[in-house]
C-alpha cells in the first residue's frame, strides 16, 4: 500500500473509532435518561393503545427513532414513556412533548454552538456581554488565576475581604461549567468568620465571581424569603426573530438559600401577564398546590415580567450562534430585572414542559424537521386531547379553561 493509501486508511479508522466512541457515549446517556424516567414520580395517567400508536408514528416520521425489537433494551428511546410522563403531570395529552434525550442529545446540540459556549458562557464577562441589563454588584472576579475588581484591575485578597465585610452578605459562584447550584458558596458577615471566607477563596482554582447578595422584591420574597427566587425563561432564535418559548419561577424551600430545582426547589409556570399558575412541581414531578412554606402560587406574580422578556428579546439578537438560551432573572427590591445567568447550552427542559406543556408547541414539526432533516408526514394541526381527570381541572382552576 502506498503512503497516501496508508494515510487514508488511518484517517478512515480514526473516523470510525470517533463514531464508535460517540455512539457509545450516546448509549450511556440514553441509559441514564431511562433511569431518570423510571425514578420520576408518576401520575395516574397512562397512554391508551391508540395514543401509543400515534406517538410512535409521529416520532418515527419526524426523527431517526425506531422502536427496538428488544423491549428490555436500556438504550432504547422510550418516546411513549416520556410523552406519558409529561402529559400526566401537565394535565393534557400531547404527542409533541419532547423526550429528554431528544432535547439534550439532538436539539440543544444542533441549535447551540457548544464548543463556543464553553468560552463565551463565562459569568466574569457578563458586564461586557450584557452591558444594557442590570446585574448583581460585583466585588471581585477570578479570571485565569488572577483576582480582578469589577473594572478588571488587579485586586489583593485583603481588599476583597474588606469589601465582602462591607457588603455584609455575598455569594461566590463558579463562572463556568457548573449548573444546578453546584459550587455556590454564601457568606454572611453576621454569622461567619472572615477566615472561613478567605480559606474558601484561596482554594478556588476555576474562574469565579463574588457578588453582593441581592435584596429581592417583596413579591418574589413572598414565594420563599431565604432564597433569591428567579425567573427561568427559554428564548428561541427563530426566523430572525426572538420567541419566548416558556417561563417558570424557581423558588427554594425550607432553609435553602438557593432556588435550584436540583437542590430541592420548586417551579411554577408564569402566564403572559406575569401571574403564576396555580400548581408547582419539584424535580421529580411531585405536585404542590401551595408552597410548603405557605405561599399560594396563583396569588403571586412577577412584578416586571414584561420587562424581563423585553431584555431577553433585545439581548438574544446578538447571539445567533446560540439559538436556544435559558435566562435566569431576579427582581431587585425596587422592581428592576436583574440578570443572574444566561445558559448558552443544556438549559433544563423538564420543569418547562411540566408547567407549560410542549416546549415548541406549534413549532414542533418544523423544529424536528430542521434538526433531523425529515419531511413531515403529519400537518401542524394536532388534536388537543385533555386528560379526563377532575382533580387536574380543580387544581388548575381557571387555567383549565384553555384545555
Amino acid at each position: 500500500m502506498t503512503d497516501a493509501g496508508l494515510i487514508s486508511e488511518r484517517l478512515r479508522k480514526k473516523s470510525l473509532e470517533k463514531k464508535a466512541a460517540e455512539q457509545h457515549k450516546r448509549e450511556e446517556m440514553l441509559r441514564e435518561y431511562n433511569r431518570r424516567l423510571r425514578e420520576n414520580e408518576k401520575s395516574p395517567f397512562f397512554l391508551s393503545e391508540v395514543q401509543k400508536k400515534e406517538v410512535r408514528e409521529y416520532w418515527e416520521s419526524h426523527t431517526n427513532f425506531r422502536k427496538s425489537q428488544n423491549p428490555e433494551s436500556d438504550t432504547q428511546l422510550n418516546v411513549e414513556g416520556w410523552v406519558e410522563y409529561y402529559s400526566g403531570l401537565y394535565g393534557m395529552y400531547d404527542r409533541r412533548f419532547l423526550p429528554d434525550p431528544v432535547y439534550y442529545l439532538d436539539i440543544d446540540s444542533y441549535y447551540n454552538h457548544r464548543a463556543a459556549a464553553k468560552y463565551i458562557d463565562n459569568k466574569c464577562f457578563y458586564s461586557r456581554l450584557f452591558p444594557q441589563i442590570r446585574q448583581p454588584e460585583i466585588i471581585a472576579e477570578k479570571v485565569n488565576g488572577f483576582w480582578l475588581d469589577k473594572d478588571f484591575r488587579g485586586i489583593q485578597m485583603e481588599e476583597i475581604l474588606r469589601k465582602c465585610r462591607e457588603a455584609g452578605k455575598i455569594i461566590v459562584k463558579p463562572a463556568v461549567d457548573f449548573g444546578g447550584g453546584a459550587g455556590i458558596f454564601i457568606w454572611d458577615a453576621k454569622k461567619d468568620a472572615t477566615g472561613r471566607l478567605e480559606k474558601y477563596l484561596l482554594r478556588t482554582v476555576i474562574d469565579t465571581v463574588i457578588m453582593v447578595f441581592l435584596e429581592q422584591h417583596r413579591e418574589m420574597k413572598k414565594l420563599h424569603p431565604s432564597s433569591v427566587n428567579t425567573v427561568r425563561t427559554i428564548s428561541f432564535y427563530y426566523k430572525n426573530e426572538i420567541r419566548i418559548l416558556s417561563s417558570v419561577v424557581r423558588m427554594g424551600t425550607g432553609d435553602s438559600e438557593v432556588d435550584n430545582i436540583s437542590a430541592g426547589g420548586i417551579s411554577a409556570g408564569i402566564k403572559e401577564d406575569g401571574r403564576l399558575k396555580n400548581v408547582g412541581f419539584n424535580k421529580s414531578g411531585k405536585r404542590f398546590l401551595t408552597h410548603p412554606d405557605g405561599a399560594v402560587f396563583g396569588e403571586c406574580r412577577v412584578p416586571c415580567y414584561e420587562q424581563i422578556c423585553s431584555h431577553i428579546r433585545e439581548a438574544h439578537k446578538f447571539f445567533p450562534y446560540f439559538r436556544l438560551i435559558s435566562w435566569d432573572f431576579a427582581v431587585d427590591c425596587e422592581g428592576n430585572p436583574v440578570l443572574i445567568e444566561a445558559n448558552l447550552r443544556n438549559g433544563e427542559l423538564d420543569f418547562h414542559q411540566i408547567n407549560n406543556g410542549p416546549l415548541f408547541r406549534e413549532l414542533t414539526d418544523e423544529v424536528l424537521w430542521e434538526v433531523y432533516r425529515k419531511s413531515c408526514k403529519f400537518g401542524s394541526e394536532l388534536p388537543n386531547l385533555p386528560l379526563l381527570t377532575q382533580q387536574v381541572r380543580q387544581e388548575r382552576g381557571k387555567d383549565a379553561e384553555k384545555y
